[in-house]
């Protein structure tokens, strides 16, 4: 499985199944794409 077909899998999951989830990613294409919300932690 390629990341991006990792992360159209992760999101049917998370829509199918109606809830939260915390995702912690370094790469911020894929936080993006992933979440309706993203918070950036500096520090």
């Amino acid at each position: 499985m390629t990341r991006a077909e990792v992360r159209r899998e992760f999101v049917r999951i998370q829509q199918q199944l109606h809830t939260t989830v915390i995702i912690v990613t370094h790469d911020m294409a894929e936080a993006f794409v992933l979440g309706r919300r993203v918070c950036v932690i500096d520090g």
